[in-house]
């Protein structure tokens, strides 16, 4: 849901001599970010699993997943959202 969102957010301001360089940096940033996600993700089933059953460390992943899809969208939103408060105050 997000991701679509990001990118036309991410290249809608960029003149379009930097297309080419501003969709690099944003496919860049894409895949350090999902990277880092799934790195934390497995740090805290891990130690979820050290001290939990099985059961109850899925469930720690599972809530964990869901907390930052939701933290995802809602700043995608928020970003959607100054960008449209910014180009209003532009056009006055």
């Amino acid at each position: 849901m997000t991701v679509t969102s990001v990118m036309q957010l991410g290249m809608s301001s960029l003149p379009t001599s930097l297309a080419g360089a501003g969709a690099g940096a944003i496919q860049t940033m894409q895949q350090i970010a999902m990277a880092a996600s799934i790195a934390l993700s497995f740090a805290v089933y891990g130690q979820a699993l050290g001290t939990r059953p099985a059961l109850e460390a899925a469930s720690t992943m599972m809530w964990l997943q869901i907390t930052m899809t939701g933290a995802a969208a809602l700043l995608a939103l928020a970003l959607l959202r100054l960008r449209n408060l910014y180009h209003q105050k532009a056009k006055a």
